[in-house]
């Protein structure tokens, strides 16, 4: 079986402002997305809001992949939806790939 492949991205809003309008339109558009995102192979996304740094106003995305296939697969599903989420939204994106080596389910 192929090892399950996460992604952390970070995102750095410039305001306030920019990161509600992320919120706002991610909200309207996501029905649209999230089951093409499932079907293409995302098993999990989760979104934590950092709180322990100078300014909050960044966000960490965990996904998790069924495999690098998956990963690829979505790729031009979240191309599209970047265009329209993030258009003239002053954000900082950086991205880290890699695979589960350890996992704890306590």
């Amino acid at each position: 079986m192929a090892a399950t492949l996460i992604n952390i991205t970070t995102q750095r809003f410039a305001s306030e402002a920019d990161m509600q309008l992320r919120d706002l339109r991610f909200a309207k558009h996501s029905d649209t997305y999230l089951p093409r995102l499932k079907k293409a192979g995302l098993i999990k996304w989760t979104v934590v809001r950092v709180w322990n740094t100078e300014t909050k106003t960044t966000y960490k995305h965990i996904f998790e992949y069924e495999n690098a296939e998956s990963f690829h697969n979505c790729a031009p599903i979240w191309k599209e939806m970047s265009e329209i989420v993030f258009a003239g939204i002053d954000v900082k994106i950086s991205a880290d790939r890699g695979i589960v080596a350890e996992e704890y389910i306590l």
